[in-house]
């Protein structure tokens, strides 16, 4: 379902930017396919080409992630033991 999702999202943006999926697949170095299965949450993004997408569409990575930022903040607070 994350695939999907942050796909949904990857294509917002790019129909929002003004790219067809030719002309984003190009800018990122992908092929046209690649980019579509992307898209559909058939592929998972690598996150050489999450950073790559994010450069070229102007957004920040936790674009992508923004529908679960609640939820995945940890239930109890994270206590971190120093070292002796």
């Amino acid at each position: 379902m994350i695939d999907s999702v942050i796909g949904s999202r990857l294509s917002i943006r790019r129909i929002a930017a003004g790219l067809d999926k030719a002309a984003l697949a190009d800018r990122i170095g992908a092929t046209e396919q690649r980019l579509a299965a992307f898209e559909a949450g058939e592929a998972r993004i690598d996150p050489r080409s999450m950073l790559t997408l994010c450069r070229v569409l102007d957004v920040q990575v936790g674009y992508f992630f923004e529908p679960w930022t609640g939820a995945m903040e940890p239930a109890e607070p994270v206590r971190l033991l120093a070292a002796e």
